[in-house]
């Protein structure tokens, strides 16, 4: 019958197509990883989250069309991977931001150590569903958050100021 053979043509043309499009947002991701232009924060939560999409759509177009079993674990590849890679650059990014200002958060008091708590919840804030992945990042994110801090509060001597040392004493 010439409509399941015509069916079957534009199935396979829409998974290669979708194949194409992930190596391609791959090899941007990749750059991004790279350059490292921009705050990342936001930018990574914004890939990741655009990983979860992915892979929805991924299974519903798997729904509708026959996928092969290399095309799947090739599609699962390459969002295993951007998702890894994402995620432990989100987290180093969020580890270095953190530490950087706990340290002048209790030398100086300095109001920077707010500034990227809302940072980071305004950025969770905009991710759009609240999937497995990003309660992780959650986690993750209030974990790192707490290890710091506390790190921070043990090792940064505050020198108290001389009306500090006359009340002590």
């Amino acid at each position: 019958c010439i409509s399941d053979s015509l069916s079957e043509k534009v199935e396979a043309v829409c998974l290669e197509e979708y194949l194409r499009f992930l190596e391609s947002y791959e090899k941007e991701v990749r750059s991004f990883l790279q350059l490292d232009v921009c705050p990342g924060i936001c930018r990574s939560l914004r890939i990741l989250e655009n990983c979860c999409i992915l892979r929805t759509v991924w299974h519903k177009l798997t729904y509708i069309c026959s996928a092969s079993t290399a095309q799947d674990a090739k599609v699962n590849g390459f969002l295993g991977r951007m998702e890894d890679e994402i995620t432990e650059h989100f987290l180093q990014t969020v580890t270095s931001k953190v530490k950087g200002t706990l340290k002048e958060h209790f030398r100086k008091c300095d109001s920077s150590f707010n500034h990227i708590l809302e940072s980071l919840k305004q950025s969770f804030l905009a991710f759009g569903k609240k999937t497995d992945m990003y309660e992780a990042l959650v986690k993750a994110v209030n974990a790192i958050v707490v290890t710091e801090y506390v790190q921070a509060l043990l090792t940064t001597s505050r020198k108290p100021s001389s009306a500090q040392r006359r009340r002590i004493v």
